[in-house]
This record gives structure tokens, sequence and C-alpha cells, in this order.
């Protein structure tokens, strides 16, 4: 008997550790009046936490009266049922509000023995709370995803993420080395990357009328992306960076060419891969603009032509090209006689007038190979790849004969073949040769083959 009441007792205490420790909330009510009401029997340690009371101040009180929200909670309801029927019901996640307490909780309610109910809950208020900002935070990038200027994509990078750590685990390579042996990768690569939804810039800006056009694998969808800018991102997803940024030329759907700036902000973990920010900002004007800014800046003010600086690096390059390729080149270079006096006489103002127009005579009269350029006020340096100092004379004197025809002035030109000088030597025989020219009597031309016009 004495053992028989030990186990009893030793049931006792482990009923009590397991109820009063138990991480959910649980709670033992008894029907009254005929299931109108309930009263609280007894309450757990995590109860008297999530409800905010302590026990012995409610052991004995109607459900109603310490939980005066119960009615509109709906509890109340379920309680009954579960009485009444005898089966257990799960009340989902709901807000329970009252003057004294709020807050989301979870129910299951079981029926015991008798008119014993009992109820086991969950406070789901901070995952409610975590949940409505994350809805507030998403509502808002939508309305940001769907206003904003430039085009957003969202791509799924977490297949192409797995391979490249499956690479990297298996192969033991350097995602960089494995790509330069294995180049058929990058390809690869455009297949596991999937673009999962677009904004209604992006349809503006790649003239598609539907979303259904631009979602997909990627090598689909942009077919001609670049693999430069391909290799680019498996690098850095490979490296883990969090912000990448590169430079690109997308097709639109119709064909046309755009330059992108193209900027992805990656995630620390590798399961949230599957939802990568990808913009795509349409640089093209900024790129036409940058293009033709630099060509102005190689570009002589007053005559369009090249300026000093871009001609002498001009004439280095086919130098360069003339010592690999053994091909032939000539230069000349072409000064307006007597320029300072029609300045003088006349003005700067007529002065520009006739470089301008020299300068087009020029241009009309040399090939499209031909390299032209302002060396230097009056100076005008003329490059003729893959041309001897005969040929490049005789352009020269036709040259001579129409600017002395159409604007009434003389030039005097000298003209050189490359033999083995650098861009400095060359010039200076050229100019040497023009100064043969003008202490000759000017209107001529002196060539290293020692003709004059």
């Amino acid at each position: 008997m004495k053992k028989v009441s030990e186990n009893i007792i030793n049931i006792a205490d482990r009923y009590d550790e397991i109820f009063n420790y138990h991480t959910d909330g649980i709670a033992i009510y008894k029907v009254i009046n005929g299931g109108k009401n309930f009263i609280i029997k007894d309450i757990n340690k995590t109860a008297e936490k999530i409800e905010k009371v302590k026990k012995e101040n409610i052991l004995g009180k109607k459900v109603t009266e310490v939980f005066p929200g119960v009615q509109d909670y709906g509890l109340l309801k379920i309680f009954r049922r579960v009485w009444k029927t005898g089966k257990s019901e799960h009340y989902p996640i709901k807000e329970y509000k009252d003057k004294r307490l709020s807050g989301w909780r979870e129910n299951h309610v079981y029926k015991l023995s008798g008119d014993y109910i009992v109820a086991e809950f969950q406070d789901r208020t901070k995952e409610k709370i975590l949940e409505n900002k994350l809805k507030k935070s998403e509502d808002k990038f939508r309305t940001i995803f769907e206003s904003a200027p430039i085009s957003i994509w969202v791509e799924d990078f977490s297949c192409l993420k797995k391979e490249i750590e499956r690479i990297k685990r298996e192969e033991n390579s350097d995602i960089d080395e494995y790509m330069k042996k294995n180049p058929e990768f990058v390809k690869k690569a455009g297949s596991l990357i999937k673009i999962k939804d677009v904004n209604p810039n992006t349809l503006k800006m790649y003239n598609a009328d539907d979303k259904k056009e631009l979602l997909g694998s990627l090598n689909i969808v942009l077919p001609d992306k670049s693999a430069e800018i391909l290799r680019e991102e498996i690098v850095a997803i490979s490296e883990e960076v969090n912000y990448f940024e590169g430079e690109t030329i997308n097709k639109t759907l119709d064909g046309e060419e755009l330059n992108i700036l193209l900027t992805m902000a990656l995630p620390r973990e590798s399961k949230k891969y599957d939802n990568v920010i990808v913009t795509n900002m349409d640089i093209t004007r900024i790129k036409e603009m940058e293009k033709k800014l630099k060509e102005k800046a190689k570009r002589d003010g007053l005559t369009d032509l090249y300026n000093h600086e871009t001609i002498i690096r001009q004439l280095d390059y086919e130098i360069e090209r003339e010592n690999r390729y053994n091909l032939q080149l000539s230069i000349a270079m072409c000064d307006i006689d007597d320029f300072k006096k029609i300045n003088d006489n006349y003005g700067h103002q007529t002065g520009d007038d006739i470089l301008k127009r020299l300068a087009f005579i020029l241009e009309e009269n040399v090939r499209n190979v031909d390299i032209v350029g302002r060396y230097g006020g009056e100076e005008f340096l003329i490059i003729f790849p893959h041309t001897s100092c005969n040929q490049a004379y005789k352009v020269c004197e036709r040259i001579r004969k129409e600017i002395k025809k159409k604007e009434k002035i003389t030039v005097s030109i000298g003209v050189v073949e490359l033999k083995n000088e650098n861009c400095k030597e060359f010039i200076k025989k050229a100019d040497d040769l023009l100064y043969n020219a003008k202490n000759s009597g000017k209107d001529c031309i002196c060539s290293c083959l020692d003709k004059k016009g």
C-alpha cells in the first residue's frame, strides 16, 4: 500500500512538473449552468505569463469575468461545442482584446472526463507583429516596384548558387579558373537563372506587352546577354559579395540595343537567393553623350579635325602597325603661306574661316582610311596608311592646286615616308621638308623623293 502511495505521489509530482513548465499555456475549466459559462480550475505558469495573471487571483472565477473579451473572441462558443460533442477543436490564430489585455492567440481545446475541458494555447503576438511589419514592408516594396522609374527584376539565383557551391566543393576549384577551363558553364548559368517578376517600367523599356514575355530562364528571355557580365555575376555570387554592379548591353524584344547599368543586392544567406532584386537602368543616352564628349575631346574646336594630341596618338598607332606588319606609311605636313598677313590685313575671323574651309578641302581630297588633323595654328598633318611617298605626293599636289583655285591662297607641304623613325623623328622629317618648301618660294611640295611642285 505504501509503494502504491509513493507511485501516486511520484505520478502527481511528474504531472505537476509537466503541467507547470510546459512551453504552451494550459488552462483547465469546469462547465457551469449547463454550458453557459466556465469556471477556471487551474492554469500553468506559462499561461500566467501569457495572460498576465496570478493563478491565486483567478481560480474559481468565471472565464467571462477574468477574460471579458472571450465572447467576442469566439472561444466561448468553441468551449461549449467541445463540451457537448467531446471532439477536440483547433481555434486558429486570432486577436483577443479586452480593457486589460490584448494579443494574438492560437488555441487547441480538448474534452476531459466529467464537466471539464482543457485549452492549450500559444501566444502568437510577436509572430503577428513581425508578419504585419513584413506585410507593410512587402506592400511598400510592391508600391516602389510598380511605380519605380527604372526597370526592376526579381530573379531566382538559387539553382546557380547551388551549382557554384557544388563546383567549389566537388571540383575543389576557384570558380573563375573553372569557367576558363569550362567556358560552356557561362551559357549553362544563364539557363539556371530564372526571371520571376518584372515591373511595369521593364515592360516599357524592353517593348513587351505582357510580363509573360519576360519571365522564365534568362538565356531564353535575354539570349544576347553579354557572357562577360554573366561571368562577373557568377564570380560575385561565388565570392558572396553584398552588392554587384556592372554595365552590359541587352536587346529589347524587337532587337533594339540598350546600354544597361545592372545592380544586384546579393543576400547573405543561400536560401534567400530565390528572390534577388536586380535593377536595370537604361544608360543608352548617357553612353551616347559620353561617346560624343569623348569624340569632341579629340576634335579641334574650330575645324572639327582631330586635335594635336589625337593626331599624334593616331600616328603612333599607325607607326606601330606599320612596323608590325611591314606596311608602307607616309605623312604630309601642310602649312598656309603668309597666314599672319591674312590675319593682320583681314582680321582673325577671316583667318578662322579660311582654316575651316581648308580643313574641309583636306578631308574632301583624301581617302576614308587617311587621317587629317590640325597640328597647330595654320599647320595640318595628314596620315596616309599603306601609302608610298610618291602616292602621298600626288594626293598633296591635288590638294595644293585645289586650295589655290578655291581659296586664292597658297600652301607649302612636306611629304615623307616612314623608314625606321619613331613618331617624333618622323614628324621632324616632314617639318624639315615643309620648311624646305617654304624656303623654295612657297606654294610647293618638298618630299623625301626631292620632288618639288
